[in-house]
């Protein structure tokens, strides 16, 4: 350890000639620590500003814009469209119906949307069967049947008539059996800093001409833009104190430094200086250094 009327004598004459180069170093620790600290609050403040233009953007987008029509990666057809990244009161204000809708659920809700669907069939024709069930009354039967990768759709019914005077008198249409099935992907995602909604189905006959959404801002959302937006910060300066032990030698030493790092990829380069004290010789050294780390491993 270093002794004690050692630091003292430094306090009491820090600008000798002996205790000038140690002042001037701890001088610049110093500042280094201020000019770190202003960096990371610079760098918070352009994150912050750089998160209002993003959110600004991606919600005018989203009243603005219309539905787009993409094609993924296996050439299958998509509907997509920006939706609103806001909070439950800000909602309010940009889209009243969903805000509504917001209201009448429990929890907390992360994404909210509003799709309409739209099914165009071509045109079929079906057979008719006639069934007489006696009195002049009879009955058409019909039923049709069509299915794809995304759609499946069956209908079956009975159109009643009877006879007076050989004439034909239309009675009703019962439909018997109505069922439609349709597979749809729908999803939320990040793209070109924006958040959007898509959909899409296999099948032809479906495509999605109307969609609205809403991203509710919420504790724990990691969605672009984030809620707690975090500066990508490329430089590092800040003071380090320490201690080495060296083997075989049984040597060790106290290390007051200074540290300034620029990470550059998968590269790390790094400048140090500072005091190194040995225990074993009590002798205090002057350090400055250079270092460039390769990073097997990031986190």
């Amino acid at each position: 350890m270093v002794p004690i009327f050692t630091v003292l004598g430094f306090i009491k004459d820090q600008f000798s000639k002996k205790n000038l180069s140690r002042t001037l170093m701890i001088a610049i620790a110093i500042m280094g620590v201020f000019m770190y600290k202003g960096c990371n609050q610079n760098a918070d403040l352009k994150a912050e500003l750089k998160h209002k233009e993003l959110v600004a953007a991606n919600n005018y987008d989203a009243l603005t814009g219309q539905v787009k029509e993409l094609k993924t990666k296996n050439g299958e057809l998509e509907y997509t469209k920006t939706i609103l990244y806001t909070d439950a009161e800000e909602l309010e204000k940009l889209n009243s119906d969903l805000a509504k809708e917001l209201k009448k659920e429990k929890g907390k809700v992360k994404v909210i949307t509003d799709v309409k669907t739209e099914i165009r069939f071509v045109p079929v024709s079906v057979p008719n069967e006639v069934n007489d069930y006696g009195n002049g009354k009879y009955g058409l039967t019909f039923a049709s049947t069509y299915r794809d990768s995304g759609l499946y759709s069956e209908i079956e019914g009975i159109s009643e008539f009877h006879l007076n005077d050989n004439k034909i008198v239309p009675d009703s249409t019962s439909i018997t059996k109505n069922l439609l099935m349709i597979d749809i992907i729908y999803g939320v995602r990040e793209r070109d800093d924006k958040v959007e909604i898509f959909a899409r189905s296999a099948s032809p006959y479906v495509s999605f001409k109307e969609m609205q959404g809403a991203y509710i801002m919420n504790k724990g959302n990691s969605i672009l833009p984030d809620d707690k937006p975090v500066a990508k910060y490329k430089w590092f300066l800040g003071p380090q104190i320490g201690y080495n032990y060296n083997w075989p030698s049984g040597r060790s030493n106290i290390q007051v430094l200074a540290n300034l790092q620029r990470r550059m990829g998968k590269f790390t380069f790094g400048m140090q200086t500072g005091f190194v004290r040995g225990i074993e010789t009590q002798q205090t050294d002057l350090r400055f250094g250079l270092r460039l780390q390769y990073n097997l491993f990031q986190w």
